[in-house]
């Protein structure tokens, strides 16, 4: 008799199988234990080590031992007329199946289960400006804000973002329709008057789901920055001490700690926080004169340093300013306000955001990690990271990161134009335009949806639907009309429509002579294409040799941007060169590319027929259908958007 067949016979495999659905279940099992009983984090890895030792030893004893109706034997003394190990085996098979069914059931409930809100979880909505000045109502929001980010450094509590909760400000919404919406079982809410030299804060904690005041609170105190932040903190403690949350001693000093002692420059601070900074360009101008002032008056006040590196890195990335010299001031200034105070959230966030803005992605990863170490309920850092991940070509970590800030930051309008993007890669085209239309719904003004109802239907091969719809949104007077021309003129190219293209692209480069796309690529680039089939070579090369240049300083530079990788292997082989061609497009999809499903350059064109061109293409759909595979397996996505 075989090996196989004689661990069948003993029922070791069953055994096998037994014992690890039975771990992982206990597994399971300990870690929401663990949690609820507030037990030491070292059981954990004790239980899931002691599996592994007792492993072994479950099979040894089904090797020499048997389960007969007398009770245990050693097997080479049970006769074999009456041994029972079918019996024992198909035992085994209940065990297993019916273990199974509580595995796929824990998992389902885990993963999809639409239950309530966790019970510590928290949303701090918007103060009421209670002055006899309505100008003063930055300084409610911002002290609204304040407490918000103090209470996001506790990681035991899920604190909604401030553009999920500022999104109900000056709507007259009951707290539990509001607490609904953000899925949270509890509401921050209060008010602020400001006259003089004092400030009256009223604040109240309420169970969302009752309505029912946990906590309540008036500070009227002599308006300066040491009471402030004094007041700050006792919010905070006195909300993680009615909701039972752990603040460890890390945590009270930093949530204790004080920013500055000037009340000119912490009002001159929460003045520019309030303002649009990363998407207006007179709100940035604004913001950096108000926060150097702040720093005029206090050169010590870190927090202010580090949101003027945000400003100026918003600069560089947002708003089409000069990008090195921005993204470089932002960065030194977000590494001395670390330097001032390396536990500020801030100071990591914008030094994080001054790195992506270079394509210096792996710094801007660690950086965004570190944030969210220091504020676990970052909503955009959650964000922010998944879109670098994406890029880098994680879409499975992208898409787990997507879940995560649904979690924290519900009402976010980036987040479904990024899950339709996602969605696309990886193939699932009706899952993409359901985020397309629940985008749709939150903001039907905003630029950028045909852009991507665009890329979907190219993504599907139907090119002529695309063109329609790119065609319909420049008709429609679109607000960004460089990229609603390149839209346009990229579909008109997939289409082979060379000359219509070209008119759009020539637009698009009076209007952006060096601009690159949201996604990376150089305009140029289809520029340059379009020119050469259309027999104007010497235009073309030169603009594609523009696009060489650039992409090879970028690089050295150090940035590792995979889309620029692939653009020189787009441009070599419009250009005739197969082995630079080929050199570069593989060194992108060794650096992560993973989008060409969606954004096909046509410059491949001459490669589209060769062995060695269709094994790269089947390296990158092999990598997107594991990726896709283990998105469905783990239930890494958040849920679907309704139909209605």
């Amino acid at each position: 008799m075989g090996l196989v067949s004689e661990l069948r016979r003993r029922n070791v495999l069953r055994m096998a199988v037994l014992y690890v659905v039975a771990a992982w279940l206990i597994m399971q099992v300990a870690e929401v234990l663990i949690a609820l009983a507030k037990l030491p984090d070292w059981i954990g890895p004790t239980t899931l080590i002691l599996l592994a030792v007792g492993f072994p030893i479950a099979l040894i004893v089904s090797w020499f031992y048997e389960l007969t109706p007398e009770g245990i034997s050693l097997e080479k003394d049970v006769a074999a007329a009456e041994s029972v190990t079918h019996v024992t085996g198909r035992r085994i098979d209940f065990l297993v199946i019916s273990l199974l069914c509580a595995a796929v059931i824990l998992f389902a409930y885990d993963k999809w289960w639409i239950g309530p809100p966790p019970e510590k979880s928290i949303a701090v909505l918007p103060f009421t400006n209670m002055s006899a000045d309505p100008e003063q109502e930055y300084f409610s929001d911002g002290i609204s804000e304040e407490l918000l980010n103090v209470l996001a450094q506790i990681p035991e509590l899920t604190v909604i973002s401030r553009s999920s909760a500022f999104s109900f400000k000056g709507q007259d919404i009951a707290i539990p329709k509001v607490a609904e919406q953000l899925k949270v079982a509890h509401v921050v809410e209060g008010s602020v008057r400001k006259a003089g030299n004092r400030v009256r804060i009223t604040v109240q904690l309420i169970d969302a789901r009752t309505d029912v005041q946990l906590w309540a609170e008036v500070y009227d105190r002599d308006f300066s920055t040491a009471s402030l932040f004094d007041i700050q903190a006792d919010i905070a403690r006195r909300v993680a001490g009615a909701l039972r949350v752990r603040v460890s001693s890390v945590e009270r000093g930093r949530i204790s700690g004080r920013s500055t002692e000037s009340r000119v420059a912490y009002d001159l601070y929460l003045r520019a926080s309030q303002l649009r900074y990363g998407s207006v360009r007179s709100a940035n101008t604004a913001a950096v004169e108000l926060l150097k002032q702040a720093l005029a008056l206090d050169p010590g006040f870190a927090q202010a340093r580090a949101r003027l590196a945000h400003a100026y890195a918003m600069k560089a990335l947002a708003l089409g300013y000069p990008r090195r010299e921005w993204a470089d001031s932002g960065i030194a200034l977000a590494r001395r306000a670390i330097e001032d105070d390396p536990s500020l959230p801030m100071g990591h966030f914008a030094l994080a955001v001054g790195h992506d803005t270079l394509g210096q992605l792996t710094d801007a990863v660690e950086g965004f990690k570190k944030v969210l170490e220091l504020q676990p309920s970052n909503g955009d850092a959650i964000g922010w990271l998944s879109w670098i991940q994406n890029r880098r070509g994680r879409l499975d970590e992208a898409v787990d990161l997507v879940r995560r800030a649904y979690r924290i930051d519900p009402r976010a309008l980036f987040l479904p134009f990024n899950m339709a993007e996602y969605e696309t890669h990886l193939g699932n085209y009706r899952n993409a335009e359901r985020w397309v239309r629940a985008a749709e719904a939150r903001a039907p003004n905003y630029p950028y949806l045909s852009t991507h109802r665009v890329l979907i239907l190219l993504a599907e091969g139907k090119t002529s639907e695309a063109v329609e719809e790119a065609e319909r949104n420049l008709s429609e007077d679109p607000q960004d009309l460089v990229e609603a021309l390149t839209m346009a003129a990229e579909a008109l190219l997939r289409a082979g429509d060379f000359e219509q293209a070209l008119q759009y692209l020539e637009e698009v480069y009076r209007s952006s002579p060096e601009g690159w796309d949201v996604v990376g690529r150089s305009r140029r680039t289809l520029h340059g294409w379009a020119l050469l089939k259309l027999g104007d070579t010497e235009r073309g090369l030169a603009l594609l040799e523009e696009v060489v240049q650039e992409a090879h300083r970028l690089i050295d530079q150090g940035n590792e941007e995979p889309v620029l990788r692939r653009e020189l292997a787009a441009v070599y082989a419009a250009s005739g060169d197969r082995q630079r061609a080929y050199e570069w497009l593989e060194k992108a999809i060794d650096a992560g590319w993973r989008q060409e499903r969606v954004y096909v350059s046509p410059l491949f064109e001459s490669l589209r027929g060769e062995e060695r061109f269709q094994q790269l293409m089947d390296r990158i759909d092999a990598d997107l259908e594991r990726m896709k595979a283990r998105v469905e397996r783990e239930g890494l996505a958040p849920p679907l958007p309704s139909e209605n």
